[in-house]
C-alpha cells in the first residue's frame, strides 16, 4: 500500500488541498474563542469593579461613611396644609429642607395638648310623665322616643375610660307644668354628682358645668330623671348634651 508523501514546496493534491485549508479553519476558530474568552474575562472583571465601586460609593454617603450626605438638607417642595414648615432647626435654612418639614411636624404635635373631648347630644319626643318617681333616659335619645321606667332598658355600655362633664339641658318646646323634676348621670344603676335640679318642661338653658363623674370601660351608664311628683306636661322636645374627655 502506497504511503502518502508528505507536502512539499507548492506540490499538492486536491484533498491535501482541502485538509489544509480545514486546518488553516480550524486554527482560526480556535483562535477566535481564545479571544472571546479573554474578552469575556475582562467584561467580567470590569463589572465585578464598577460593583465594588458603586457598593463602595454607597458606603461613603449613609451613616458612619466617609463622605455623609445630610438628610437635613434635603429638598422637599410639597407645601404641607396641616402644619407649618420651621426653618432654622439643626442648621436648615429653607421651607424646602426636609428638617423644615421634620420640625413643623414636631411643633404640630406637640400642640395638640390634652385628651380628645367628644360632645354627645340627645333628644327626646317628651319627659317622663309627671306622678311617677323615676324615668331612665337613653344617653343619647333621638326623637320619637320617650323615657322608660325600667333602667336596664335605658343603660348603655360605655366603650372607653374617661370622664363625664358639662351636662347641658333644654325643651325645644317649652311647656308650663307643675312639677318639677332632676336629670342626672347614673353608672352602674348609681347616681352620681353630675346633675341638674329643679327642672321643669318649661326650662331652657339649664347646665351642670361644675361636676365630673369618672367612667370606666364597660359601665353601664344612662341618665335619670327624678320626679317631684307634680304634673308634667308631655312634647316639651328635651334635649341634652353632654362631654366625654378620654383617658
Amino acid at each position: 500500500m502506497a504511503s502518502l508523501k508528505p507536502f512539499k514546496g507548492n506540490t499538492q493534491g486536491p484533498v491535501e488541498e482541502f485538509l489544509r485549508q480545514v486546518y488553516k479553519w480550524g486554527l482560526g476558530v480556535a483562535e477566535d474563542l481564545v479571544s472571546l474568552a479573554a474578552d469575556v474575562a475582562s467584561a467580567a472583571a470590569a463589572a465585578s469593579a464598577a460593583q465594588s465601586t458603586a457598593n463602595s460609593h454607597a458606603s461613603r454617603h449613609i451613616h458612619g461613611g466617609a463622605d455623609v450626605i445630610d438628610g437635613d438638607r434635603l429638598d422637599v417642595d410639597y407645601v404641607p396644609t396641616n402644619y407649618t414648615r420651621n426653618p432654622g432647626s439643626n442648621g436648615t435654612v429653607d421651607n424646602d429642607e426636609l428638617t423644615s418639614h421634620l420640625e413643623g411636624i414636631d411643633d404640630a404635635l406637640a400642640s395638640m395638648t390634652g385628651a380628645r373631648t367628644t360632645t354627645y347630644s340627645g333628644k327626646l319626643l317628651s319627659v317622663g310623665a309627671g306622678g311617677t318617681a323615676n324615668h331612665y333616659w337613653h344617653p343619647y335619645g333621638q326623637t320619637g322616643n320617650t323615657p322608660v321606667t325600667a333602667l336596664v332598658q335605658a343603660q348603655v355600655l360605655w366603650g372607653r375610660a374617661g370622664t363625664i362633664k358639662n351636662l347641658r339641658f333644654t325643651n325645644m318646646d317649652p311647656l308650663a307644668s307643675g312639677g318639677s323634676f332632676s336629670l342626672t348621670l347614673n353608672i352602674n344603676g348609681s347616681d352620681t354628682a353630675l346633675t341638674i335640679t329643679g327642672l321643669s318642661t318649661n326650662s331652657t338653658g339649664q347646665r351642670d358645668v361644675t361636676n365630673s363623674v369618672s367612667v370606666s370601660a364597660e359601665d353601664k351608664v344612662c341618665f335619670h330623671q327624678a320626679n317631684d311628683g307634680g304634673g308634667l306636661n308631655t312634647g316639651s322636645d328635651p334635649s341634652w348634651s353632654f362631654d366625654f374627655v378620654e383617658g
